[in-house]
Order: C-alpha cells, then structure tokens, then sequence
C-alpha cells in the first residue's frame, strides 16, 4: 500500500471519528459518503 493511500484513509477514517462523535461533517467530504459509511445501532 502505496503512502498517499494511507493517508487518505487515515484522513477518512479521522472524518468518520468526528462525525461519529459530534454529528459534523469535515469539511471537503460528501456528506452522503460519510453518512453512509456509519451504521446506526
């Protein structure tokens, strides 16, 4: 796995925590791309 692609991940998944724990979504992400990838309990 190539150093930019880890990276991206790690700034993705940093996106995920937040939206997580506050209900924000970063700024630069689709709100349905974040939205999506969290499944709610």
């Amino acid at each position: 796995m190539s150093i930019v692609s880890q990276s991206l991940g790690a700034i993705f998944k940093f996106a995920l925590y937040e939206y997580a724990m506050t209900g924000r979504i970063s700024e630069g992400f689709f709100p349905e791309l974040v939205q999506g990838a969290i499944k709610v309990r």
